[in-house]
């Protein structure tokens, strides 16, 4: 008998039938006491050279597989019960699938080609309807075939796919958009019929990246807020140090982590695990957004940029003289503000610093579940809104924007610009 590779635990033994009787020679899996007690089919060794076959054709049970060794491949996704596999060293365009519940186990004939040319698979996502396959230049939907059989699949082109760029990009949201970092570079959203590109907003932070890092991308979902988070390479460095945070509708930057890979825990926690450097050499694995009691973080300036608001009809002009920041009770600190014009934020056209000191007024309630209901001072008074302007000069400008980088505890509701007043026309008319 032959022995298996140097990590096999136990062997199946199979035979063939007698042709006579049983007209074909299909190797048929033995059953019997085996050495392992009852009536296993499993020879619990990788040792023994000799094996004594004394069993009937009767007593020969189900036909034997025709399996393969399983492949080496760099993508691997759980969808449909089955583990799929995808980007073999032999061949990247080929995905390969397990048998159901048996996740090592994959059968000799059990793979496709999503793509018709065969081109290399970037990347695979787990959806609702089946399994997402992606190549650099186009996303195909694979699904079980209806009137086949359990293991018979069928793949086609899905709308609006361009391909996926960063195979760890891919995460479902709580609201079923699957989301990834796509070709442009852009990220792209499938909702089960076809694929929306939704990073047009933040389409300029995105033509800064290094587009041969792109691959090196990682994203998960944090549960508890329903995010979208995706690590980037800002186009300065190798390392993914900017995160895009997307809600479904607007999106955000964080730079507190230089990330190397990122998952979220499927438990009770529900947090999201980043390995990765925070500040110049303190590396480690991080929770996102829990505080550690045994780590004292750096201080950090928060900063928010706004988009570029067009002052009117496309070539109308105006100069703008101040900007009106809405800011909550209890805002305090130091406020550095940069202008920008006409969609470039190459060039600082107007900056000011300003500081801002809003204590609460009056003095807030005492903290929650110490109070007690009905007694003195137990009353919990809104945090009102004060409105600061900030002299900025943006001449002739088509559209205008803004950064505002705060050291302290400030809360920003709303702002506004305020246009400068343009003295009327003068002249001489000649005679």
């Amino acid at each position: 008998m032959p022995r298996g590779r140097g990590k096999t635990r136990v062997r199946h033994v199979f035979r063939t039938p007698d042709r006579l009787n049983a007209g074909d020679i299909t190797p048929r899996e033995i059953y019997g006491s085996l050495g392992g007690g009852g009536d296993s089919a499993i020879l619990p060794d990788n040792s023994s050279d000799v094996f004594v076959d004394n069993l009937p054709d009767g007593w020969l049970g189900e036909s034997m597989e025709q399996l393969r060794t399983m492949p080496t491949c760099a993508l691997l996704r759980v969808a449909m019960g089955r583990l799929w596999l995808g980007r073999a060293l032999d061949d990247p365009g080929v995905l390969w699938r397990s048998k159901i519940g048996r996740m090592g186990t994959v059968g000799q004939f059990d793979f496709l080609y999503p793509d018709a040319a065969g081109a290399p698979l970037m990347g695979l996502g787990r959806v609702s309807d089946g399994l997402l396959a992606g190549t650099e230049a186009a996303v195909y939907l694979v699904t079980p075939t209806r009137a086949g059989g359990a293991d018979d699949f069928q793949t086609y082109p899905v709308p609006g796919g361009r391909g996926i760029s960063a195979p760890s990009s891919i995460a479902t949201m709580p609201n079923g958009l699957t989301v990834w970092l796509g070709p442009g570079p852009a990220f792209y959203a499938f909702d089960g019929k076809e694929v929306h590109r939704v990073s047009d907003t933040i389409r300029q932070t995105l033509e800064r990246s290094n587009g041969a890092r792109l691959l090196q991308a990682s994203a998960s979902v944090n549960p508890r807020t329903g995010e979208y988070l995706c690590s980037l390479n800002d186009g300065g460095s190798t390392n993914d140090r900017l995160i895009l945070v997307w809600d479904g509708r607007d999106w955000k930057e964080r730079t507190d982590v230089t990330v190397r890979a990122m998952c979220t825990t499927r438990d009770h926690r529900g947090v999201v695990l980043v390995a990765g450097t925070n500040g110049p050499t303190t590396s480690g694995l991080w929770v996102l957004d829990h505080e550690g009691f045994g780590y004292t973080p750096v201080a950090r300036d928060a900063i928010f940029e706004s988009r570029f608001f067009l002052t009117g009809a496309p070539g109308e002009r105006a100069t703008y003289s101040y900007l009106i920041l809405a800011l909550r009770d209890g805002s305090q600190g130091t406020l550095s503000i940069q202008a920008y014009q006409d969609g470039s934020r190459a060039k600082v056209v107007s900056s000011t610093t300003t500081t801002v000191n809003l204590p609460y007024r009056p003095d807030p309630a005492p903290k929650w579940g110490t109070t007690t209901l009905g007694q003195a001072g137990a009353v919990w008074h809104n945090r009102r809104v004060h409105y600061k302007r900030v002299a900025l000069h943006v001449p002739s400008a088509e559209s205008v924007a803004f950064k505002l980088t705060a050291a302290g505890d400030i809360e920003l509701v709303a702002y506004a610009w305020v246009r400068g007043v343009s003295a009327p026309a003068v002249g001489r008319i000649p005679e």
